[in-house]
């Protein structure tokens, strides 16, 4: 499965990128009123906003260097903010974006008369952005980096590791007024494996993430 997913990742980061050469050769909209698009189809400049939503983790979790090894999943409402900045190519959008978010990933699972706990409380990504325009509606998809940390512990210690992976999605955006919009977008996070040593013994999470997220942002 994570070759799927990684089969995936790379497809839409090929995507992306012969897009956004293709766009480098159609006529750029820098906000020119003779190019015949309204107000609320322009979706070029920067922009910001705010997100809440819906994950769901796993930890894949293994240790005692390979004797244990099994899945703790949660799931868990989430929040934060993002900005970036599109470029507007007739109908095609390139960007980049950022966003951070607050969520509790905590999830305990009890192996071997051990009870193993992990808990993740926010994720970094920047992303790049290829969107298609239909005036006020834009469909998008998007692939860059992600980054998270993990609190992982037994009865006895803890410990905690960082992951940077990829991040992989799409959505759509409409605009309410020249300058509102809302959107709707879903993100498969895959991270690094993270590892911890607890007492001497080993132990290691690989850690993915499916978020479903709405917001509501303000274009500059």
């Amino acid at each position: 499965m994570r070759n799927v997913h990684k089969l995936l990742a790379f497809t839409a980061i090929s995507v992306s990128f012969s897009g956004a050469a293709f766009a480098a050769d159609l006529p750029y909209y820098g906000g020119n009123s003779s190019s015949g698009y309204s107000k609320s189809g322009v979706w070029q400049g920067f922009y910001a906003g705010a997100h809440v939503g819906f994950m769901r983790g796993t930890y894949a979790t293994t240790t005692g260097g390979g004797i244990s090894k099994f899945d703790m999943t949660n799931s868990s409402l989430s929040g934060g903010l993002f900005g970036g900045h599109n470029w507007q190519f007739n109908q095609i959008v390139v960007g980049g974006e950022i966003d951070t978010t607050l969520m509790s990933m905590k999830k305990s699972a009890r192996v071997s008369n051990v009870t193993y706990t992990a808990d993740s409380t926010f994720n970094l990504s920047a992303r790049a952005r290829l969107g298609y325009a239909l005036d006020n509606l834009m469909l998008f998809t998007t692939v860059g980096l992600s980054t998270t940390s993990v609190d992982f512990k037994n009865n006895a210690a803890k410990d905690d590791d960082g992951g940077i992976g990829y991040v992989l999605g799409a959505g759509a955006e409409v605009k309410f007024t020249d300058k509102i919009f809302g959107r709707g977008e879903y993100l498969y996070s895959d991270y690094s494996k993270q590892k911890y040593m607890l007492n001497n013994v080993a132990a290691t999470t690989d850690t993915s993430t499916h978020a479903f997220r709405v917001g509501v942002g303000y274009k500059f």
